[in-house]
């Protein structure tokens, strides 16, 4: 599942976050996330102004179902959790060090829906008892791996396979780097889904994921090279072929 995520990069603005949904929508992604932070991140006038009305959640959710795609919400309230599960909600998010808050994970899971967990924050050693903790809910998790950092060498691709054959759970990748290419490498360690934030064009906005979302104006390029790409990867299977290239 290819996930795009708006994430707070709507900036609070209605307009701006339907700009979002409506190129988006030209050369669709699987699925579509907001993100809702904890109460305490709104606190500020600064990211007081991030917020979106909730009827706008209402109205987003309409024209994401109506063109076959999924909902998902990144979320750190448990206080949120009834209204978006009302709404329909396809999969929940859970950021940051999130993994840790036992009462917002277990909400999550008790409304039956899938969530995937970030585990940028988190070692080896965490993830493996975060797993253990909730192995009877195996089925609706997959971890995604993901780093909170600009910095190339952190990205660590390889972890993805290693995560998938310790917890014996799907892995995603979720890109912070600045360099999008590395979306496309990782499609070669065949992650069950990818996660990669969007934003707008102005270079007027500041946006929360400025430095390592895809830009709109690059979306339709950066969405078709993944479907091309995604289908280079074959079968594993090496078969005969007669020789097709004129030389």
């Amino acid at each position: 599942m290819l996930v795009a995520e708006i994430g707070l990069n709507h900036c609070g603005k209605i307009d701006y976050a339907d700009t979002y949904l409506e190129t988006l929508f030209s050369n669709a992604p699987d699925a579509i996330t907001f993100q809702i932070r904890e109460p305490e991140y709104y606190q500020t006038p600064e990211n007081k102004a991030l917020l979106l009305p909730d009827d706008y959640y209402q109205h987003a959710i309409k024209k994401i179902k109506k063109r076959n795609l999924k909902f998902g919400v990144a979320l750190s309230d448990p206080e949120r959790i009834a209204f978006f599960n009302d709404l329909g909600v396809d999969f929940y998010k859970v950021i940051r060090n999130n993994f840790a808050n036992n009462l917002l994970v277990h909400e999550l899971l008790s409304t039956g829906k899938h969530i995937f967990v970030s585990t940028g924050m988190a070692s080896l050693k965490e993830i493996e008892e975060f797993v253990e903790k909730y192995r009877l809910n195996k089925d609706q998790i997959t971890l995604i791996h993901t780093q909170l950092t600009h910095s190339m060498e952190d990205v660590q691709l390889k972890a993805i396979q290693k995560m998938k054959q310790k917890f014996q759970l799907p892995v995603a990748f979720g890109c912070h780097a600045p360099n999008l290419n590395v979306i496309y490498m990782s499609l070669v360690l065949e992650p069950s889904d990818i996660f990669f934030y969007v934003r707008g064009n102005s270079v007027k906005i500041h946006h929360a994921d400025q430095e390592h979302a895809v830009p709109l104006s690059f979306y339709s390029e950066f969405r078709s090279n993944i479907k091309s790409l995604t289908s280079a990867l074959g079968t594993g299977e090496k078969i005969t072929m007669r020789n097709m290239i004129e030389e």
